[in-house]
């Protein structure tokens, strides 16, 4: 009873400092969630959001200066398109980059200032994408870190919680996907999570890496996923919270998370999991388990 008053207390402070707690504004008008921070973006992470929106217009989260203009094809480049496509990278204050993506064409070279309601592009399709999107980006140049968008943007009132689909324990003794009662043999398990949020954008449903997500073994935390930011190491970039595993070794398949081992006793053990997306909705599932003796 008391770990559950404890996880309640725990989300209800996280909801609220989700909600309250952003700086800055919508680049967009009405804007639609794509893709989030943290989702799989090939071989890596995504370093930002990708933004959907029936208005075109595009402006700063913030007044900044310009610190970077970067055209789809940049010469000398053996023609090669920039992944990002035209974007831009403002400068504000307290040490944070903003980068847009994708705009639609090439950005004024004449303007050094971007005032909070001034126009600085239009969404576009440049750079390895085919659709209209916006992708947004947030370096904090203190700490050299991407730092997910939507921990400082207005909430936009999801209230659906992720899809929590499937746990699951492996080891050389075999792979063992949790049901509501299950019994294993003792020992040592690596522990999946398979999970995702889902929204709805541009009149299609797209699935989205969630924000967080905790494993707790009879009240007792053990494993757990963060999507706060990412740390560049070794040219890769990883959560800058643990576990600090490149996208290729945390995801295992379609939107299944390998969070890392748990080792199990004899007896009866609750497994627990909460999985939380950006605007603080939480899915939580418990299994009971019997864990024999070898």
């Amino acid at each position: 009873m008391k770990n559950m008053i404890f996880v309640f207390v725990l989300s209800l402070f996280f909801y609220l400092a989700v909600s309250t707690s952003y700086s800055f504004e919508w680049p967009v008008k009405n804007p639609q969630i794509v893709s989030t921070f943290g989702s799989m973006a090939g071989k890596s992470y995504n370093k930002g959001i990708e933004i959907f929106s029936s208005s075109e217009a595009v402006s700063p989260i913030e007044a900044g200066e310009v610190v970077l203009r970067c055209s789809e094809y940049a010469k000398g480049v053996h023609d090669l398109p920039s992944p990002l496509g035209n974007l831009m990278v403002l400068q504000h204050e307290r040490g944070i980059q903003s980068i847009y993506g994708h705009l639609a064409s090439p950005t004024m070279e004449d303007v050094p200032f971007y005032d909070i309601t001034d126009q600085l592009g239009i969404i576009g399709s440049s750079g390895t994408i085919e659709a209209r999107l916006l992708q947004l980006q947030l370096i904090d140049s203190e700490v050299n870190r991407y730092v997910n968008p939507l921990l400082s943007l207005p909430s936009i009132g999801d209230t659906s919680e992720p899809q929590l689909n499937g746990v699951s324990l492996s080891s050389a003794k075999g792979s063992f996907p949790l049901e509501s009662t299950i019994t294993i043999p003792q020992g040592r398990y690596g522990l999946s999570v398979n999970t995702f949020d889902e929204r709805s954008a541009g009149g299609a449903v797209h699935r989205m890496a969630p924000y967080s997500i905790k494993v707790y073994i009879n009240g007792e935390a053990k494993d757990s996923l963060s999507f706060e930011s990412l740390t560049i190491r070794d040219w890769s970039a990883v959560p800058t919270a643990p576990p600090a595993l490149e996208a290729a070794q945390l995801y295992s398949g379609p939107w299944e998370f390998q969070l890392g081992d748990v080792t199990l006793q004899p007896g009866e053990a609750a497994v627990e999991i909460f999985v939380n997306d950006f605007s603080g909705n939480e899915a939580i599932q418990t299994y009971r388990i019997e864990v024999s003796a070898n």
